[in-house]
């Protein structure tokens, strides 16, 4: 599979973190910064995905008036190896954090992934972020693929089984609005190649595959899909 030929070249790099045990079970690991000469381009299309997705991009308050922004976000434990992946990747621009974070009440066990601040990340915000709302535009989308799509649906996504011989993907874009959910999907149909319907889902846009484009889909992404979610 692709994950694993895009995986394994990167992982010596998990050899040479820096421990740090922040008290009881919660142990956190610093991936140190590559200084890899990276391809803006393709960078910049990864993270626009994940940001999409359930990353996010915040200023911290300490720092807010001058400072630069950082990329966080977190998945369940099991998703360790998607969680290192998008590490992997950042750490292209600078230094990555990931905590452990163990359950509680009604929340898994879980891992927390947060970068360092860096003006790429800054650039990223202040053109992804209109009053602190995550927004999608049509430049953000530009580059917009088959692997684009493959860390979104790993997000975000799910199979909705209506019935014993039929499915449906369903990607949960509930914090975007009308407008930006029908440009994803246009976007996705014209530069993927698969489509889908805007549907409303109580106050919010979700988009739904149906059965056939929903195959489709996933034999397209199948080679960006963690060992964990596939």
């Amino acid at each position: 599979m692709l994950w694993y030929n895009m995986v394994i070249p990167c992982s010596p790099v998990m050899g040479s973190v820096e421990t740090n045990k922040l008290g009881g079970t919660m142990i956190g690991y610093y991936i140190p910064h590559r200084n890899d000469v990276y391809d803006n381009k393709e960078i910049t299309k990864l993270v626009v995905s994940f940001t999409i997705g359930d990353g996010g991009l915040w200023v911290p308050v300490a720092i807010r008036k001058n400072g630069s922004a950082v990329y966080h976000t977190s998945k369940l434990w099991k998703n360790m190896d998607y969680i290192l992946w998008q590490s992997i990747v950042l750490s292209q621009i600078t230094k990555v954090y990931i905590r452990r974070q163990p359950a509680s009440g009604m929340h898994k066990e879980s891992l927390r992934m947060k970068t360092m601040s860096h003006p790429f990340f800054t650039a990223l915000y202040r053109r992804m972020y209109i009053n602190a709302r995550k927004t999608i535009t049509f430049h953000d989308l530009k580059h917009f693929d088959a692997e684009s799509l493959a860390y979104l649906i790993q997000d975000d996504g799910s199979i909705n089984i209506t019935s014993e011989n039929y499915y449906r993907m369903i990607i949960c874009t509930d914090s975007f609005s009308e407008p930006e959910c029908k440009l994803l999907r246009d976007v996705i149909a014209e530069q993927v190649g698969v489509h889908s319907d805007v549907i409303r889902y109580k106050n919010n846009y979700r988009l739904r595959f149906n059965k056939k484009q929903t195959d489709l889909l996933i034999d397209m992404i199948q080679p960006y899909v963690a060992p964990s979610i596939s």
